[in-house]
């Protein structure tokens, strides 16, 4: 993931960091691509067979995934990055999503359900 986020500028086209972070991972022996990767940059989205041509630009917010597997299992890896400095919406979309991650951390345990660790999401992104 190191190695896609580190390619993330200006007029970079999304499927660029696919490569980047699919040559780190198998170049590594950290196993296959099991699943598509993405890229979401801007108003454009990457999965390979749709690759639509668009280009990164400041402020744009690039999510993007890789999915391997390695023994058998599959894990998807997600990192978030923004090109350039990120503005006052980004940072407060990211305080709503630890406060949120943090509330649903505090009562995830054993005997814990899903509903309630929505309900304390949901107040914790209010």
């Amino acid at each position: 993931m190191d190695a896609a986020t580190n390619v993330i500028a200006a007029r970079l086209i999304g499927h660029r960091i696919i490569q980047a972070g699919a040559a780190a991972m198998i170049g590594r022996r950290g196993g296959s691509l099991s699943m598509q990767p993405i890229v979401t940059t801007g108003f454009c989205s990457v999965i390979i067979p749709t690759q639509h041509a668009g280009h990164s630009a400041v402020g744009d917010v690039v999510f993007h995934r890789l999915e391997a597997v390695r023994r058998r299992y599959a894990a998807p890896m997600l990192r978030t990055a923004v090109v350039g400095a990120s503005g006052d919406e980004v940072r407060r979309c990211h305080d709503i999503c630890l406060s949120a991650l943090a509330a649903v951390m505090d009562v995830a345990c054993g005997g814990a359900t899903f509903a309630r660790a929505v309900r304390v999401g949901h107040a914790a992104g209010a």
